[in-house]
């Protein structure tokens, strides 16, 4: 179990760092929404093209075993009524069998919709570029600003390595996750 060890930032410190993020992504949204377009589109294909596929390959695995547990179940019925399986064994095959199948048809969906969710990003981004490109000149953050751009900020524990001492903060923006994030950590 991971826990968390105690640390703080203040309140005026991680607002003027979210200002500022959303304020450099807004100018470059507004001014270079192109490059940014395509910075994002790339991430966007690193982050996905494995998981997608994975996604996919699974959501397919699935498909076909329930396929498979439909087949044997009609097969099993119809060697019961034949008289070439016990009606015992029938039971406890039939009963294995449906709980495979029960188990599988709770996962397929939620797969599923993972699997759309992945996609749905690619029309996220010009949405959000969209919508933060309207905060260029913002001068203060209030609850409906962050509220319709960001997820999610997480504060990570202080850096006492490093002169000055420092935090690592990242910002999940609404549609785009931590795209961007990834971006930074591939220039750094």
């Amino acid at each position: 179990m991971y826990a968390c060890s105690s640390h703080y930032i203040d309140e005026e410190a991680i607002g003027a760092f979210v200002l500022n993020d959303i304020k450099n992504y807004a100018q470059l949204a507004k001014n270079q929404r192109n490059e940014l377009a395509e910075k994002l589109y790339g991430a966007l294909k690193k982050t996905n093209s494995s998981e997608v596929g994975t996604l996919s390959t699974k959501v397919k695995g699935i498909e076909k075993r329930l396929s498979e547990i439909n087949d044997r179940i009609k097969s099993l019925y119809e060697d019961k009524c034949l008289g070439k399986i016990p009606e015992d064994v029938a039971l406890s095959l039939m009963q294995d069998f449906t709980v495979e199948k029960n188990d599988l048809e709770t996962k397929l969906p939620v797969l599923k919709e993972k699997l759309v969710n992945m996609n749905e990003t690619v029309g996220n981004i010009n949405e959000w570029l969209d919508m933060i490109s309207a905060y260029e000149n913002i001068t203060e953050l209030d609850r409906e600003i962050v509220c319709g751009l960001v997820d999610r900020v997480t504060v990570y524990e202080k850096d006492r390595s490093a002169t000055p001492v420092t935090h690592e903060v990242k910002i999940e923006y609404r549609f785009i996750k931590n795209l961007l994030h990834k971006e930074k950590e591939d220039a750094a």
